[in-house]
This record gives structure tokens, sequence and C-alpha cells, in this order.
């Protein structure tokens, strides 16, 4: 009876799956401990291309500011007024109720309140002027993978060209990738790019859209911002710098699906390059019916440490402080490494 309802189960999951348009290989195995008569489910391959959208309600309720909207129901997934009685939700959590993973904020538009979805950025980004964009574009300050002028501050060997960053303490190698674009590597974290990219003053930029930003968040520092934030190992790791200035994160993670069935789930992220804000966070949709492999990463992060240690544990990652109140507002204590905004 036992092995009927687990094939019931699995045939109900399989079937989800196909309906989501959501591929997963399953493959069976010998049980690890070599019971001949014994045999092991493992998925071998997930794909998972529906991405949910962010599923928050607004009541558009009346307002004047943004004072007069607060965040309300069980997960805090409803926008609405301060003068409406406070919403009354089931309690269930979605991944598509985090607001901050979806760039939304409760606030005050067109006099009511509700959901907005202009980016916010951790610190105000620099803007630089016509002349400075025209002295950082110099052909002498271009970062290249191939032979020609090196750029200043830099050392080039046939097509590997190694900088050292501002801080004085990490070093960027800039080698040829395919298709033409070049591949960034700091510790010995690869980010793959077509972006143009310079080196002015100790200082990398880049142009995005035809306007020059400055990349103050290197590939090393993205894989452990979301390591940080999700406090765990994750493989497979892919980053690419598109044309806007943000970091394309994909990795997979180890999970079980319904505690039996191993699995690797995907995860995405975007970073911003120039602000070190994380843009969006996703995982699977069926992330709920599995649960994570591995221990937590104690400490991860720099809000585990010594209150008068943070900020140079936050500079040793190559940021220039510790947010204090950045780090009490998010959910993961050990996300609160910030840049100053000068």
């Amino acid at each position: 009876m036992k092995k009927v309802m687990v094939f019931i189960i699995l045939t109900m999951f399989l079937t989800s799956l196909v309906v989501a348009d959501t591929t997963m290989t399953f493959g069976a195995v010998q049980s690890e401990d070599g019971d001949p008569n014994k045999i092991t489910f493992r998925v071998i391959e997930t794909i998972n291309e529906d991405e949910e959208e962010f599923c928050g309600t607004s009541t558009y309720g009346v307002c004047e500011t943004n004072d007069d909207c607060m965040r309300a129901g069980c997960s805090s997934q409803v926008c609405q007024s301060t003068s409406e009685e406070a919403a009354t939700t089931t309690c269930e959590y979605r991944d598509c109720y985090d607001d901050e993973a979806y760039n939304a904020e409760c606030r005050c538009a067109g006099n009511q309140c509700q959901w907005d979805f202009r980016v916010r950025t951790q610190i105000q980004a620099r803007v630089l002027t016509q002349e400075q964009r025209q002295e950082i574009r110099q052909e002498r300050n271009r970062l290249r993978a191939q032979d020609g002028e090196c750029a200043e501050e830099c050392t080039c060997t046939g097509s590997v060209t190694r900088c050292i960053l501002e801080d004085g303490t990490r070093e960027m190698t800039v080698t040829a990738g395919n298709s033409g674009n070049i591949i960034i590597q700091v510790k010995g974290i690869n980010a793959s790019t077509q972006v143009t990219l310079y080196k002015s003053e100790g200082k990398i930029y880049g142009d995005f859209d035809n306007e020059t930003r400055e990349v103050r968040v290197m590939p090393d520092m993205v894989k452990d911002k979301i390591r940080e934030r999700l406090a765990r190992e994750l493989e497979d790791i892919e980053i690419e710098l598109d044309e806007d200035g943000i970091y394309q994160y994909r990795a997979t993670k180890r999970v079980k699906v319904f505690g039996f069935i191993r699995a690797r789930a995907r995860v995405r992220a975007q970073v911003n390059a120039e602000t070190g804000e994380l843009v969006r966070i996703r995982n699977p949709w069926w992330a709920f019916l599995a649960v994570e492999e591995g221990d937590l990463i104690i400490g991860a992060g720099c809000g585990t440490v010594s209150p008068d240690s943070r900020d140079e544990c936050c500079m040793n990652k190559g940021y220039d402080l510790w947010d204090e109140q950045y780090g009490r507002d998010s959910y993961n204590e050990d996300y609160g490494c910030e840049f100053s905004s000068e």
C-alpha cells in the first residue's frame, strides 16, 4: 500500500510539472546502501522557464504621501492605506510576495496606495560629467583581451591583462572569451561580458547603453552577495555582465523534493554592477515542495561578527562599510555591506 501511495504522489507531481512547462528528468539508480532490492529516484536535470511574477496585491486606498500607505497581510503582501481596516489574509508564504526581490515598494502613487516597481538603489549612482566621460573613454584606458596598447596601471602579457583594483589588494584579470566577449576574473570567479571596459584612476568603468558608469562590484562580490543572502553553497555558477550594467547570475542548489527525491534547483539573481543592489533573486516555482540539502553557512557575512569589526569585515570583501540600518531591515542580518555614497 505504501508503494502505491508513493507512486500516486510521484505521478501527480510529474503531471503538475508538465502542465507548468517545467521539464524534469528522473533517473533510477541502485540504493546507496547497496541493497539490490531498493531503488532510489533522483532528479538528474531540471529546467524551469516559467518564472513567477510578483503576486502582491494593492487596495488602491486614498493617500496623500507615502506615510499614508502600509504593508499588511500575513506575509506583508498587501499594499493598503493606513485609513483602511488592516487586510486579513491566509498565512502562506510564496516567493512572489518578496517585494525586495521584485523591486516593489508600497507607496502613494496618484493618490492611491499601490505597489510601485521603480528601481530602488542602496546608494546614489555616481553621475559623471561629459568631461569625465571623455577622459575615461580614452583609448589608452581601454581594457583589452588581445594584443594592443595596455591600459594604464595594468600589465599585459599576450592576450591576458592584469590590473590591480582600487583597494590595492585585489587583482582583476581580463582574457578573451567566445563570440567576441571577454572574461573578467577576480579571486578565481569569472564573469563574461561584451561591454567595453575602461580603467581610470584605479577604478573600472563600462559603456552601458551609451552611458559610462562605474563598475564597483566585481564577480567575486556577486558570488559572495548571493551566497550570504541564501546562506547556502551554490554550484554551477554562471555570471554575465549585461549592457544595462546588471550582473545576470545563474546557479544551482541541491534540494530534496518531498524530502527524498534528489534534485538541483535553479537560482537566478540580478545584481547592479555600480551600486551592489540585489535587484532580484528567484527560485523555481516548486521550491516550496523541496528542502535544501547541506548545512546553513554560519558567519558567512559580516552581520555575525562583533559590531566593532563589521566595517573591516566588509572592506575585506571589497565594500566600504557595514550599513547597520540596511542589515537590520533585511531579513538576513548578514546582508549589510555597502559602498559609501561618495
